[in-house]
């Protein structure tokens, strides 16, 4: 090809350079939201636990409503002894139908008072069970200190039967004044107890009021023995 040929020939457009980035104002297609994996078992636990912590706390502000403030035994007392500090104390309890409590705000007015009845610790102290003195009428109490042998090794709590039997001088001389004497039925008052000096026991009885004299006479001269009967 000669020169001429050439400088006739057109020369070929280039191409445009075609373009590497994204257009930015260009309007993306949105996409679809994953959903979330649904575990049934995860679910119905959770609402188990929301309504059992729901039920326990109505549970607990409920108790705490309907609780009462009650004298209850925390010593086991035996019926005819004198109620000390250390035998009762306070429990709060529910509605009990049928169940006559005592005020936890008579606690301490009972203190010193006597046990009625037999009571076992850890119950509710019932209504009526501890008051004064339940003394008979015509009868009074005496206290007697007998030596050892004097009177049974066996438990003697209050309210047991016994006889005062008068015993002679242990002198060995026959006293007169004992002649035709009999037994004096008496009633434990108060369970006996080891006199300080521990030589000899300390215990309350119950006699008619008719036999007081004679009763207090013979034990102040150390004629007089303790004898548990039956029934």
């Amino acid at each position: 090809m000669t020169v001429d040929e050439r400088s006739r020939t057109p020369a070929r457009a280039s191409a445009p350079a075609e373009q590497s980035f994204a257009d930015p104002f260009q309007v993306r297609p949105a996409q679809p939201p994953l959903r979330p994996r649904r575990r049934p078992k995860l679910i119905a636990a959770g609402v188990l636990a929301v309504c059992l912590g729901g039920l326990a706390g109505a549970a607990i502000h409920l108790q705490s409503i309907d609780q009462t403030p009650v004298i209850m035994v925390t010593r086991a007392v035996a019926r005819g002894e004198v109620i000390e500090a250390a035998d009762l104390g306070t429990v709060g309890i529910g509605a009990a139908p049928g169940l006559a409590t005592v005020p936890a705000a008579e606690l301490e007015s009972l203190i010193g008072q006597t046990a009625r009845i037999d009571l076992a610790a850890g119950s509710v102290l019932p209504a009526g069970a501890v008051g004064a003195d339940p003394l008979p009428e015509g009868f009074s109490r005496v206290g007697l200190r007998l030596p050892a042998g004097r009177l049974p090794t066996s438990p003697l709590p209050p309210g047991e039967p016994v006889s005062l039997v008068p015993v002679q001088p242990t002198s060995g001389e026959n006293d007169d004044k004992l002649a035709g004497i009999g037994p004096v039925a008496a009633t434990i008052a108060a369970s006996p107890e080891l006199a300080p000096d521990q030589s000899a026991w300390l215990v309350d009885v119950s006699v008619p009021t008719g036999d007081a004299r004679l009763v207090t006479e013979l034990a102040a001269a150390d004629r007089i023995a303790l004898v548990h009967e039956a029934g």
